[in-house]
């Protein structure tokens, strides 16, 4: 069982993903962009990310940029 973290702006994607993920047994967070994924991933452990590359704030690209600058590789 992985500790996964959905980003995506589309409610219904992110929902299925979701859906998808915690039916085959995964623990599965979500969250709605770039800077909600950053916070959330500041004080929860993770094993996956899985995201959308087009959002608005931060897309995928940046989001996984900060996430190498903070060290959380």
């Amino acid at each position: 069982m992985a500790r996964i973290v959905v980003v995506d702006d589309e409610v219904s994607v992110r929902d299925l993903m979701v859906a998808v993920l915690e039916g085959i047994g995964h623990v599965v967070n979500a969250v709605a962009d770039g800077p909600a994924a950053l916070a959330f991933l500041e004080r929860t452990a993770y094993d996956l990310i899985v995201c959308d590359l087009r959002m608005p704030k931060l897309d995928g690209a940046g989001l996984y940029a900060q996430i190498l600058i903070a060290g959380w590789h």
